[in-house]
């Protein structure tokens, strides 16, 4: 690989992380060689920012990092919000509506807040998932005093399908909709997406798209695929994804990262 790269930007979930939701030693070390050699290194991510933070407390990033896939970019140093962009009050309420309408668990991100009106295996899974429970509440659409940064519809995973076929035309113009896990059809404002906010994090650290490479599994990846000089996909992303990327590296069981990084500085793997 060139080495002419400048900014590495990492998916967690299913790319940074292994099947136990941690940051292997060998990821870990290597991103640390990463940072001494020069490069920066953040996170892109469709987690809250506090399930986030909370992850990468043992690295040490030192830029600002994308969460809820691309809705905004945090500082870790102090917690400032430098770029959102959230989900209309009236979008978020239709969004309510067809959850409604179809059955299917409800989950409304408000700042750092997880709100839903019931508790399920979906929002259990959640929690497994993301470390922090839900604020139960008794009608989500009382609390959109303030736009939220997503909505996710959670149910089958057929189910998901069939809703994100059904819904993306719905909200064409009005949000973004995709498949972050089997389990999430996510909702982010129509101009959001990991994408995006990695261009963005690009002008505020005067890096140009060809010198950044992003590493992702998911549909929420390919945005940051179609924008960065070098997408590398891990192997363990489905065969829609492998496709857009230019480099299939191992899989997030095997230290997929580490292994690119490698590649990148030219060190042994």
């Amino acid at each position: 690989m060139q080495n002419n790269y400048r900014l590495i930007a990492i998916d967690l979930d299913d790319t940074l992380l292994n099947d136990e939701l941690n940051i292997s030693d060998e990821n870990l070390e290597t991103i640390k060689m990463a940072v001494d050699s020069g490069l920066k290194v953040t996170i892109a991510t469709g987690r809250p920012y506090v399930s986030a933070k909370r992850i990468l407390s043992s690295l040490n990033i030192e830029i600002p990092i994308i969460t809820f896939n691309g809705a905004m970019i945090v500082n870790l140093k102090d917690d400032t919000v430098l770029y959102e962009e959230l989900l209309p009050i009236p979008t978020a309420r239709k969004i309510i509506k067809y959850g409604r309408k179809h059955g299917v668990h409800i989950n409304m991100f408000i700042d750092n807040n997880w709100l839903v009106e019931d508790v399920n295996r979906y929002s259990e899974y959640y929690h497994t998932l993301f470390g922090y429970p839900p604020a139960v509440v008794n009608d989500l659409t009382s609390h959109l005093s303030r736009p939220p940064a997503k909505l996710i519809l959670s149910s089958e995973p057929e189910i998901v399908k069939h809703l994100d076929q059904k819904l993306r035309p719905v909200f064409k113009d009005e949000a973004s909709v995709f498949i972050s896990k089997p389990l999430f059809l996510e909702f982010v404002s129509k101009n959001t997406n990991k994408g995006r906010a990695l261009l963005k994090l690009g002008r505020l650290l005067n890096i140009k798209p060809q010198e950044i490479v992003a590493i992702g599994d998911s549909y929420n990846d390919i945005s940051m695929f179609e924008c960065a000089g070098l997408a590398v996909a891990v192997a363990n992303a489905n065969d829609y994804v492998k496709e857009k990327a230019d480099f299939i590296t191992k899989p997030n069981t095997e230290n997929g990262v580490a292994y690119t990084i490698k590649q990148l500085l030219g060190a042994s793997s």
